[in-house]
């Protein structure tokens, strides 16, 4: 391994490329070593500072910190980070789990994450409509006046996790829980010197950040390979974390780089920033089978050309392809589809199905509204239910009346 972690259970998990493992739910578990001073806002004994400084930074980087809790790695002070970012695409969440274990010159970080599909925001709108508004929302425990990040809310909550148990988040809570016990380190590295700043609130941007004497060349060495500038490998991700230009001075909260649908590839930082790379080659991760269009037809009673037109209109977003061009769905699309379905069957215009799709491809932010947009549909479905109901009395008076004029006995009577 290139880092100072000896031992992990990786049950599960296909190995990608090295410290890097993908399963079958969509879940990347990946390992990294900094040979850096680590950009924690503040030291592990020092949780409040600290777990404000996180949510900061997060918020800075248009992310938003879950939770942040201080623990131990093997025995070793670390911090558990829970974090969640915008897909670079604008449609849904990729959420990401991290314990960074922390030494006075460098650092290890354990992370797995896992990102929404065709269908996000489920979690979201099913919880704000058992809680109401008033309890979903709140104020970030870790900094009430917090601005610029993703919404706090309960929906994010572990106690959540049992009613979604394929959700992203619940996924890789689960992981992290799982793996966390089976981590060992290097005994070099777990005998160097401990995280702390010598002066409070101090940060030096991370390109400019020297090797600290506390984490010795011959023992960083070991774990990036050959010595480059600062001591780290020209080519891995520390180097390229490193030595970034975007994340020198300010850190930016513009739009985080390109997404590759065939690959999910999101670096953390030991610290509060977040950072997405994406890999030269794909990733191919593994997916789940997929249907082909007359698969969908079948399933759903669609044509082809409903199909075909809902694409277009923007109710669906455009599915993968083969190599030879032909459509391919995934579980995710069809569930979408189902419930285009339960909307339009209950009389929703094709005008408003097609702006609760554009709220829905905008992520979370737009919850509130969607679940606007659900209540008036489910009143007005109400009505007409009503409706319904006195026009089949009335129909059923009426039978009964041709019946009883000509002496005809209700269905069911003996004659």
């Amino acid at each position: 391994m290139g880092t100072p972690i000896t031992g992990i259970n990786t049950a599960g998990f296909t190995q990608r490329e090295a410290d890097l493992w993908t399963d079958e739910r969509g879940l990347v578990l990946s390992l990294h070593f900094f040979p850096l001073v680590p950009d924690l806002p503040a030291p592990l004994h020092e949780p409040d500072r600290l777990r404000r400084g996180l949510a900061e930074g997060a918020a800075r980087a248009g992310a938003g910190l879950i939770e942040a809790v201080t623990g131990d790695v093997a025995g070793v002070p670390a911090v558990r980070q829970l974090i969640k970012v915008r897909r670079p695409d604008g449609h849904g969440q990729v959420f990401l789990g991290s314990w960074t274990i922390p030494k006075a010159g460098c650092s290890t970080v354990v992370k797995v994450q896992a990102g929404e599909g065709a269908t996000t925001g489920m979690r979201e709108a099913v919880v704000l409509n058992q809680v109401g508004p008033a309890a979903y929302f709140r104020p970030h425990p870790y900094a009430y006046d917090l601005q610029g990040a993703l919404p706090y809310h309960v929906a994010d909550h572990e106690e959540w996790d049992a009613h979604f148990p394929d959700h992203p988040l619940t996924l890789v809570r689960d992981a992290l829980r799982r793996i966390t016990p089976t981590v060992t380190f290097d005994p070099r590295f777990t005998s160097l010197p401990p995280f702390g700043r010598s002066r409070p609130g101090h940060r030096r941007c991370r390109r400019h950040r020297r090797r600290s004497r506390a984490c010795p060349a011959s023992v960083g060495d070991q774990w990036t390979g050959r010595r480059s500038q600062g001591g780290l490998r020209h080519g891995t991700r520390a180097h390229r974390h490193a030595g970034s230009p975007r994340r020198c001075g300010p850190r930016s909260s513009g739009p985080l780089r390109k997404w590759s649908p065939s690959a999910l590839d999101l670096e953390c930082a030991p610290g509060s920033t977040v950072v997405v790379m994406t890999s030269g080659q794909p990733l191919p991760l593994h997916r789940e089978p997929t249907l082909t269009i007359a698969q969908v037809v079948e399933r759903t009673g669609l044509s082809h050309d409903t199909l075909r037109y809902y694409e277009k209109a923007g109710l669906i977003e455009r599915v993968g392809r083969t190599t030879g061009n032909q459509r391919r769905y995934e579980a995710a699309d069809l569930a979408w589809l189902e419930f285009l379905l339960r909307l339009r069957e209950t009389g929703m215009s094709i005008a408003d199905m097609q702006r609760f799709a554009l709220l829905r491809s905008r992520g979370d932010a737009t919850v509130p509204d969607r679940l606007v947009m659900l209540r008036e549909h489910r009143a007005e479905l109400a009505e007409r239910i009503r409706a319904l109901r006195r026009n089949a009395a009335a129909l059923d008076d009426k039978i009964d009346h041709y019946e009883r004029l000509l002496g005809q006995p209700e269905p069911g009577e003996p004659t």
